[in-house]
């Protein structure tokens, strides 16, 4: 159901001071900017900014979404609502914010954790959860709405119930997360507490729905594993890709043995159109008792699939039982997956807590994870919340030291999260995250959304 609000905590901002440091990494990364502000609106808004996710159709358009509290001078009102702004200069200037949901105006129910993704063609399909009833065409419990737009992310339809049963059903969705094969399918999904026997609140399943009209309709939900209760328990935070080959592998987080939570996984060879049962990915899941949490996967397209996640599990004394990230990953689709290994080399030794990590592949041979951290580096980051990153140019099997994504880390006080990441595949990275940084003492110390570029010196 999103970032706890418990991490919103106020902490006293200081101004970043304007130079910059090099980022270096195996992957001949080019020097990331100093943090900019992505929402114009931050030097005079005052309500939280976050949860954002990022997209970008390749060929010079990049989307941000977030959720947000902000009315925006009074026309949108104060619950949470779903904000975007574009960019057309590979992230170097924005649209000012505005909301995705065009019933901003007069909803009165919040707006959460929005997602979306484009076929690459002009066509966007954003998902989000939200307790809107959409004047009594939804129950009042949370629910998935979208919304899509046929401009490449300019205009957007009006809000819409996608969980088919949202009328009347009693158990919260939450989570939701959309892809498409960008050849005219798109699959949305989502966690439900109203199970496939309809019994609301004693377990949750993953439930998707499809659409082939670029999300105009979509077709009544449907629980992705068979019977729903052969889940792994309570099934939460999915995940899930496509190689665009018919190819699909799916991750979410499970209490496989009901002590601590592992990572389940699942694949389609047809497009989406059946699932095999689901497996523990991390294949310690039967021994260990850390806590496996947020998993993340994406794919080169080429035959590499790589999961990340957030795990407290001490991998028999190697890892430490603060949280870390660990990666696993798979040449045949997903059929059978490595062991779990720690992503941040200092895994053994750092005593901070890392968490909820975001891997891509520009599918050229370089990888790149990112997540947030208290961790210190020796002294390099500060004991608040800094973006980290690593990369890998071996299809994740081994991975660089951790380093500051966020360059201003080892002088700001305050804490950045929740980071997500998106490339071009033509040498062009960006990275966004919500923070409370004050950057010129001009922007408050509500929570806004910043956004910093790379460029990979290895595509000109």
């Amino acid at each position: 159901m999103g970032i706890p609000n418990s991490i919103f905590r106020a902490l006293k901002a200081i101004p970043i001071p304007l130079y910059l440091l090099l980022v270096t990494s195996a992957l001949a990364q080019g020097p990331a900017d100093v943090p900019r502000l992505l929402n114009s609106n931050g030097y005079s808004d005052s309500a939280n900014d976050v949860n954002p996710q990022l997209s970008t159709d390749k060929a010079g358009t990049w989307l941000a979404v977030w959720h947000s509290f902000e009315d925006l001078n009074g026309t949108v009102g104060s619950d949470s609502d779903i904000f975007f702004a574009r960019s057309l200069d590979s992230g170097k200037t924005w649209s000012s914010p505005h909301a995705l949901n065009s019933n901003a105006g007069t909803d009165t129910g919040s707006d959460e954790l929005p997602r979306v993704t484009t076929d690459l063609e002009g066509n966007w399909v954003a998902v989000w959860y939200s307790r809107e009833n959409l004047q009594g065409l939804a129950s009042s419990d949370l629910d998935i709405l979208f919304s899509r737009s046929g401009d490449n992310g300019k205009t957007w339809s009006a809000p819409a119930l996608l969980n088919s049963n949202g009328n009347t059903d009693s158990g919260d969705d939450g989570w939701p997360v959309v892809q498409t094969d960008r050849t005219g399918k798109w699959i949305a999904m989502w966690w439900s507490a109203d199970g496939v026997l309809g019994q609301a609140n004693i377990d949750s399943d993953i439930f998707v729905s499809t659409s082939t009209d670029n999300g105009k309709t979509w077709s009544p939900r449907k629980s992705l594993v068979s019977g729903g209760d052969g889940d792994f328990g309570f099934a939460s935070e999915p995940r899930f890709t496509t190689d665009y080959n018919g190819n699909w592998v799916a991750v979410w987080r499970c209490n496989y043995d009901r002590d601590d939570r592992d990572i389940a996984v699942v694949t389609s060879k047809d497009n989406g159109l059946s699932w095999t049962e689901p497996a523990l990915l991390n294949s310690n899941g039967h021994s260990d008792s850390g806590d496996d949490a947020y998993p993340c996967v994406t794919t080169d397209g080429a035959g590499n699939w790589v999961v990340v996640w957030r795990s407290s599990e001490d991998l028999n004394g190697t890892a430490g039982t603060d949280r870390d990230i660990f990666v696993s990953t798979s040449t045949d689709n997903g059929a059978n997956w490595t062991p779990p290994s720690l992503l941040n080399t200092n895994g053994n030794s750092d005593t901070g807590k890392d968490q909820i990590p975001q891997i891509i592949t520009d599918q050229r041979g370089h990888w790149m994870t990112v997540w947030s951290s208290n961790e210190n580096l020796n002294g390099e980051a500060g004991n608040d919340g800094d973006i980290f990153m690593a990369t890998s140019t071996d299809n994740g099997i081994s991975w660089t030291p951790p380093s500051l994504l966020n360059v201003n880390g080892a002088d700001d006080t305050v804490d950045d999260f929740v980071p997500q990441i998106a490339t071009d595949e033509k040498g062009t990275w960006l990275a966004i995250w919500d923070s409370e940084n004050d950057t010129d003492k001009n922007t408050g110390k509500d929570f806004d959304i910043f956004v910093t570029v790379m460029k990979n010196s290895t595509h000109p």
